[in-house]
């Protein structure tokens, strides 16, 4: 009982955790948009240096590494469940994935616990 109440803890902050990267993914995919049409410096980081610049596309790179190392079923849940701009609830993504009840938790709760590992959260 225990153990099962620190593991839902930690699925907790890992979420926690999803939700604050939510930003960053974002701000990575438009200073991709901007370079891809030859825009250095985009409205979105004009006031930004470039130490702070660096240590957001570090952390946006270590985490698509983490990411990376999931089952592709795992990184597909996360991504759909807390990293779309609109997250779907569980049953979309159940039938969305064709996966039953007790296959789709169990997978998305792996997913979480092995990221709350990255994280270091255990």
């Amino acid at each position: 009982m225990v153990h099962e109440k620190e593991a839902k803890e930690r699925r907790k902050l890992t979420v926690k955790k999803l939700k604050q990267l939510r930003p960053l993914i974002t701000w990575y995919k438009n200073k991709e948009v901007a370079e891809s049409h030859g825009v250095k410096q985009s409205l979105f980081n004009e006031g930004q240096n470039a130490n702070k610049r660096k240590s957001k596309e570090l952390t946006y790179h270590q985490f698509r590494a983490i990411m990376d190392d999931l089952q592709e079923g795992e990184r597909k849940i996360i991504e759909m469940k807390y990293l779309d701009v609109q997250s779907k609830s569980d049953l979309f993504i159940m039938e969305e994935l064709h996966l039953k009840k007790d296959i789709y938790y169990s997978t998305k709760n792996d997913a979480l616990e092995a990221l709350a590992v990255n994280f270091d959260l255990d």
